[in-house]
Parts: C-alpha cells; structure tokens; sequence
C-alpha cells in the first residue's frame, strides 16, 4: 500500500504511536481511544493536526482503500431479477406507444 494510506497518533503521554493503517486508525476513532483533539499525521508528512480534520478516519460515510491487487468497482444494487422487471417494463411501455397510442 502506499505510505498514505498509514498514520501516526500522539498519546496522552505525548508518544508517537505507529504507523498504524487506516483501518486499525478508524478503529481507534471508533472506540474512542483517540480522541477528536488527538494529534495525527500520515506516515512520510510532518504535519500534525486533530483527529477531527482527517475525515478519512473520523467520517462513517468514508470509503476504505481497497486491498493491494484488488481493484474498486462500484456494485450495482440492483439484483438480476430487478433488472429483468425494469427491461420488461421498458418493453411493455415501448409496446404500448407503438401499437396502442398511434393515430
């Protein structure tokens, strides 16, 4: 993975800790063993800010990297049935217009 995808947090104690992967960084959040002032960085960035300002980490709505190897396609929500009921619609409607609603 690439150096991004890693971050480093300060203890209470002022200790660096990590890095640590995205994942295991969401965790964290989510348990509240890091707070929303807690100081983080990305691994291979010397900027430090709170926790709260990487919505990577803090958001629900965020979106995990995908696995090395692994590539990120979007999966329709739709099952096969749904979209045999909306093709057979679209044909019925299309039916409808070329033998019912000619004048």
């Amino acid at each position: 993975m690439s150096p991004g995808n890693r971050y480093r947090y300060l203890s209470p104690g002022g200790e660096p800790r990590g890095p640590l992967w995205l994942g295991e960084m969401r965790r964290l959040w989510q348990t509240g063993e890091i707070g929303s002032e807690t100081q983080v960085c990305r691994e291979g960035d010397d900027d430090w800010g709170p926790a709260h300002t990487f919505l990577e980490i803090t958001s629900d709505l965020a979106v995990l990297p995908a696995p090395p190897g692994k590539s990120q396609r979007t999966r329709t929500s739709f099952s096969p049935g749904v979209w045999a009921l909306i093709v057979l619609v679209a044909l019925f409607m299309a039916w409808v217009q070329f033998f019912h609603l000619r004048e």
